[in-house]
């Protein structure tokens, strides 16, 4: 009997990661026939393949897979090898709450007939409640600068099977929106804003490097273009995402060109890559422009703290009257 969940864990083969995440499904102690864990690894050292051995004795819900998908490619072979009727991505880096997995599983039987797209967001946009939208359209607004996002997305096994036939549509750093764009004339969209996940705190430096502007100046405002060329979102939807996008892009910019954040990504040619889109001096620009305004807004949080302190040993001076204090 085929599961009804398949947790599909993609991963870089840091066990740091994924081990502990591994430990928080399983401590759950739900029934091992109604969901399997996968893990896909592209890692570039075995060290991964011998520390997951003890589990894979222990659970036989559980499978391993070596990979030589390159990047975030390995989403879509990790997707590949699952057999659950839906299948939900997890990070490598986020461990599941208590009561994550049950609640798949009864969100799994609950549209297994009506099968929607279902997008878990986590209550990341400051939504703690589950929305139902009958449009593609706004279903990608919703999602605002989550779209780029991979860690909510999950697939009906049967989406699946008919995304192996159309490997073109697929993007190398995007390759998740595959599940999603596919599917732009569906009646039922669903966003999730259950909380699932908690973040292991992690060294940035960790992650396999790649060119961030070439990521999100470059292809994804690509793709939004292309659904808005076949009208599967609205213009107002496009330039709401593209300013989503923009300050993302800007954010990016700040943290690693101007105040030098460690961090593997790469920014080769990142004047051309952000010239496409935006315009490499208009994101220079903002991007100073909001270090020096957070700047001159510390300042003023010290300059109002130290007068504070100032005018409170001065009010505590007056209190003192013959050596005592009133």
């Amino acid at each position: 009997m085929k599961p009804v969940l398949s947790l599909c864990i993609p991963t870089e083969g840091i066990v740091e990661w994924v081990l502990p995440v591994l430990d928080s499904i399983f401590s759950q102690n739900c029934d091992a026939n109604m969901y399997e864990v996968v893990v896909c690894d592209n890692g570039i050292n075995d060290n991964l393949a011998e520390k997951i051995r003890p589990y894979l004795v222990k659970h036989r819900n559980l499978s391993y897979y070596r990979s030589s998908a390159k990047l975030f490619l390995n989403q879509i072979e990790a997707f590949e090898h699952c057999n659950g009727e839906l299948i939900k991505f997890i990070n490598s880096r986020c461990r599941c709450l208590e009561g994550t997995v049950q609640y798949l599983i009864e969100t799994a039987n609950k549209y297994r007939n009506t099968r929607p797209i279902i997008y878990f967001l986590e209550g990341f946009n400051g939504n703690n409640s589950t929305i139902s939208i009958s449009t593609f359209n706004e279903f990608f607004k919703s999602l605002g600068k989550y779209t780029t996002y991979s860690g909510g997305i999950a697939c009906w096994r049967e989406d699946m099977e008919y995304i192996r036939s159309r490997h073109e549509l697929i993007r190398y750093y995007f390759p998740h929106l595959v599940y999603y764009t596919t599917f732009t004339k569906r009646s039922l969209y669903i966003v999730d804003n259950t909380r699932l996940t908690q973040e292991i705190p992690i060294k940035l430096t960790a992650k396999s490097g790649y060119n961030i502007f070439e990521a999100i100046a470059l292809e994804f405002p690509a793709i939004l273009l292309d659904l808005l060329d076949n009208h599967d979102i609205d213009l107002e939807t496009f330039k709401y995402l593209k300013s989503e996008l923009e300050d993302h892009v800007v954010e990016t910019y700040v943290r690693y060109l101007i105040k030098n954040w460690d961090t593997s990504l790469t920014f080769e040619n990142k004047e051309a890559l952000l010239d496409t889109f935006f315009g490499f001096e208009y994101i220079k620009h903002k991007a100073t422009k909001q270090v020096l305004d957070e700047r001159k807004k510390d300042t003023i949080i010290k300059i109002k703290q130290t007068i504070k302190q100032l005018l409170g040993i001065k009010s505590f001076r007056h209190t003192i009257k013959g050596g005592a204090v009133k």
